[in-house]
């Protein structure tokens, strides 16, 4: 009997988030993949930005897919990448960034492999938001072009991540596209299920009894770079415009004291701080709401953005949120504004204006955008990578201490 004929991927990542084990799972699902994923650590450390750690619940679980935590000692850490690098048993070995030393000892050994570059592929989410100083940035650029030489291949979330590195002299044919991708599938059953109690959840949460009241939601850290404060700031220059308009913040952080001082002032009492949410309560959230909005200072992608998209939302974000390169269709699907106070305040105002008929055609376009970040991108763009042209009968074999087995 002739034995199934797989494709082997090795993922290294630091620890199960919200959007990448669901991925594994479905991945681990196809028929012609055969998934491995080496984690850093099985628990992930706390959010230094809101000061402690995410409740990602049941979609950061990792069962569903044979994974393994990889060494915590340094030595045995080198001696598993070494291992890895000079007999490399998988047809792709997908970094996800290069910020631990997993990857960056595995970058370390790629020039001894000639049979471990074609095979690496990092993951980059970096992009010309981020400020670097002029030294940093001129050694980033020769270590990519370097590495490309090789033959690594890079993979972006988007078109900012791809642009930054054409930038620093990447070739186009090393780069891949792997967007950053949130289980849209889950989120959209979730918030139909909670359609059904949108009015009750609307008075519940909001204090809203009118279905035409506007409501805008965010998703956000209450810290500087993530933009609450630009949101509250542009929401209460246009508030006597639209008296019946409501705002809500989903989220903690260390400038929640500041935020609560600018909400003292007319108009604030309609704003509503709703602290940190558990994951699996958002869907309820987005559910209720009207438009999504993202005004930060840097967002070199935003999650939240998918998963509004997914829950079929209209969005409002500014030129600064990477993901509204792929997700927003100015005027299609929601408003692109510039990342200023006067671009802010007549996003808002817009959003605020728009009809309700036409918020639902924005609704259908955001879900229509979703599926340019689906899963299945993953699906295509891995089988593209390998070609399939390395046929191999033979099953990859974990290279880690208590590996875990897939379950369902």
């Amino acid at each position: 009997m002739e034995c199934q004929v797989l494709m082997s991927v090795l993922f290294v990542s630091r620890s199960p988030t919200q959007w990448q084990t669901p991925l594994y799972r479905y991945l681990h699902r196809h028929e012609g993949l055969d998934v491995e994923v080496a984690f850093s650590h099985y628990i992930q450390a706390p959010d230094a930005e809101i000061g402690r750690s995410h409740e990602w619940g049941p979609a950061a679980g990792h069962a569903g897919f044979i994974s393994g935590q990889l060494p915590q000692n340094p030595l045995s850490m080198a001696r598993w990448a070494l291992n890895l690098a000079l007999r490399p048993r998988y047809d792709l070995i997908v970094l996800q960034g290069w910020g631990d030393l997993a990857g960056r000892l595995l970058l370390l050994l790629t020039p001894l492999s000639p049979r471990l570059w074609s095979r690496l592929v990092i993951f980059s989410d970096s992009t010309d938001l981020t400020p670097r100083q002029s030294t940093k940035r001129r050694v980033r650029a020769l270590l990519l072009r370097s590495l490309a030489r090789l033959g690594v291949r890079f993979a972006v979330t988007g078109s900012l991540a791809r642009a930054h590195l054409e930038g620093c002299g990447v070739p186009e044919a090393r780069i891949c596209r792997l967007p950053y991708a949130i289980d849209n599938d889950w989120v959209a059953g979730e918030v139909a299920a909670h359609a059904g109690n949108r009015r009750e959840l609307r008075s519940q949460i909001a204090g809203v009894t009118c279905d035409e009241t506007p409501i805008l939601l965010a998703v956000s850290k209450l810290v500087r770079r993530e933009g609450p404060q630009r949101l509250v700031r542009a929401f209460l220059a246009v508030a006597t415009q639209f008296p019946d308009a409501r705002l809500l913040i989903v989220g903690d952080g260390s400038d929640r004291g500041q935020i609560e001082e600018m909400l003292n002032g007319p108009g604030g009492e309609r704003v509503r701080l709703l602290g940190y949410r558990p994951y699996a309560e958002l869907p309820r959230l987005y559910a209720l709401a009207d438009w999504f909005v993202h005004l930060p200072e840097l967002e070199p992608w935003g999650l939240s953005v998918n998963e509004a998209a997914a829950a079929g939302l209209p969005l409002l974000c500014s030129t600064q949120v990477g993901a509204a390169r792929e997700l927003l269709d100015h005027g299609v699907n929601g408003y692109l504004v510039e990342a200023t106070m006067e671009g802010e305040k007549e996003g808002v105002s817009l959003a605020l204006s728009t009809p309700a008929a036409r918020r639902q055609e924005m609704a259908e376009g955001s879900r229509i955008r979703s599926e340019y970040v689906h899963y299945a991108r993953w699906v295509e763009e891995i089988e593209r990578l390998n070609g399939r042209a390395e046929a191999s009968s033979r099953s990859a074999s974990v290279l880690l201490p208590g590996s875990r087995g897939a379950t369902n």
